[in-house]
């Protein structure tokens, strides 16, 4: 079972054995960022927030080797809801804005008046830097989408006009691909609003 783009580096040495280990990683690095990008399907939950009385600003930690782009939900919870497990109240986008730049979630008016223990809980679209260890990576994740990011490091690969390998044929094919996925990504994540897996097999001809 394959739980990071690593796994992958065996299979397309067969189809490309001039290209080393270090740049089909890399080209791989390459497409898993590119496919966050574009899909905005690396969904994470970040861990629960203490609120406190009045205050409108609370700043998140972004998780390490991670761009957040934008924030997917944010969710506001009573003290019952904590107690019994509850989802609590998702907060209209309106009601709130993300500083990028700065991990600073703003709400224009305070949406507690009292301290909570966990009360705030907020899930962001990340994207991987794109020289970083895969290892921090979802498996799930990689599982689901790692045929379609897999398909994306051909692309790029196959579209190098001074490699050996270089062929227009075969990267438009794994243009294709690619975009496949990404276009999957991106239904499931409108249609779903949920990072719950989707069983999404992809076709195994790579």
């Amino acid at each position: 079972m394959i739980t990071a783009y690593t796994g992958f580096v065996p299979s397309m040495a067969v189809r490309l054995p001039d290209c080393s280990p270090d740049m089909l990683q890399q080209a791989l690095w390459l497409a898993g960022r590119d496919f966050c990008l574009e899909s905005e399907s690396y969904l994470q939950e970040l861990t629960a927030i203490d609120s406190v009385a009045d205050q409108k600003e609370y700043t998140l930690t972004i998780p390490d080797d991670f761009d957040a782009l934008r924030v997917f939900e944010v969710r506001v919870l009573s003290e019952y809801d904590v107690t019994n497990s509850l989802k609590g109240v998702v907060q209209d986008a309106s009601k709130y804005d993300f500083h990028v730049k700065t991990g600073v979630l703003e709400f224009f008016v305070a949406p507690f008046q009292e301290i909570i223990t966990g009360g705030l809980v907020v899930e962001l679209v990340l994207a991987p830097y794109e020289d970083e260890n895969d290892t921090q990576l979802d498996f799930e994740w990689i599982r689901r989408w790692g045929t379609y990011i897999k398909a994306g490091a051909f692309e790029h690969l196959f579209s190098m006009p001074k490699a050996i390998w270089f062929s227009e044929k075969e990267e438009k094919k794994f243009r294709m691909k690619s975009r496949e996925g990404i276009a999957l990504a991106i239904r499931e994540v409108k249609t779903s609003g949920t990072t719950r897996p989707l069983r999404i097999n992809g076709r195994g001809w790579l």
